[in-house]
This record gives structure tokens, sequence and C-alpha cells, in this order.
């Protein structure tokens, strides 16, 4: 019910009563694909783009799938240009060593 709720607040562009309830479903069932999408696109529409950064990491590491098939780094690559300078040198090292180590088994 959550989850369906939130895709109709988003939809709307309630983007706060979205979350809200998207923070539900994350809390029952943390690795919920869909949830941690969803949170990342309403993180990045609230302009959080550190937060967005951060679910879409933690949905590429849940996936362990191959880059070139992905459409989370897909909207993780579409995020990259919205980012400050600033924050790329201190964000790529992390991402990285995530990232690859999603890879591990």
């Amino acid at each position: 019910m959550y989850n369906n709720r939130s895709a109709m607040y988003e939809r709307a562009g309630k983007f706060d009563e979205a979350l809200k309830d998207i923070t539900v479903v994350l809390a029952v069932d943390v690795k919920h694909m869909k949830g941690r999408a969803r949170r990342a696109r309403i993180l990045e529409s609230q302009g959080k783009l550190h937060d967005a950064i951060d679910e879409l990491v933690l949905l590429m590491s849940l996936e362990q799938m191959e880059v070139r098939n992905s459409s989370v780094m897909h909207s993780f690559i579409h995020l990259l240009p919205s980012l400050p300078p600033s924050f790329l040198p201190s964000f790529l090292p992390f991402f990285l060593s995530s990232f690859l180590s999603s890879f591990l088994p």
C-alpha cells in the first residue's frame, strides 16, 4: 500500500509525502529495489543530490549488476551534471570503491 501511494505522490509532485511513504516501505524491506530507485528520484527532485547518490550507490551494490545494462547507472550519470564541481573529487574515490566492491562475492 505505501509503495503504491508513494508512486502516486511522486507522480503528483508531492515529494515530501512520497518520501515519507517510501521510507516506511524501506523500513520493512531494505532491499526493495523499486523503492530504492523511487527514493533516489524523489531526493534528486528535492535537490538532495548527495542523498540521491547515496541511494543509487546502495542500489547498485544491492543489484550487483553489469554497468552496460543498468538503468541505475543511467540515473547516476544523469545526476552527475547537477553536482557542484567541488563535490566530484571527494566523491569519486568513494563511489568507485563502493561500486567495484559490489561485484565481489
